[in-house]
């Protein structure tokens, strides 16, 4: 009868062993790798909405209106109205997303 206590005893000491490693495994697999820039990002002057589509609806104004609800003028007069308030600083680190697809952004 004691000789089984100790075995209850080692096998509890055993899962809790097995738990307390299984949560520090868990604990590290959470640990994300953290970006200045995410490499998905990096693509986006090249392949992003803005800088393909939007691109290609300004030489066709009706495509634009139905994408945008606007005229390209309206797009512009909207755009010289609050560039200065949605510009940012262009740093060493990093370039800064432009004027015209902040508004984009925001219209869509």
């Amino acid at each position: 009868m004691f000789f089984q206590e100790s075995s209850d005893s080692d096998s509890d000491f055993e899962e809790e062993l097995e738990l307390l490693a299984l949560a520090t495994l868990l604990t590290k697999q959470r640990k994300r790798r953290r970006y200045w820039i995410h490499p998905v990002n990096r693509k986006r002057e090249s392949r992003g909405e803005f800088h393909c589509l939007v691109k290609e609806l300004e030489s066709d104004a009706e495509k634009f209106h139905q994408y945008f609800r606007m005229s390209k003028a309206q797009f512009e007069e909207i755009h010289r109205l609050i560039e200065e308030d949605i510009k940012k600083i262009r740093t060493k680190f990093r370039k800064p997303i432009g004027t015209k697809e902040r508004l984009a952004v925001c219209l869509r």
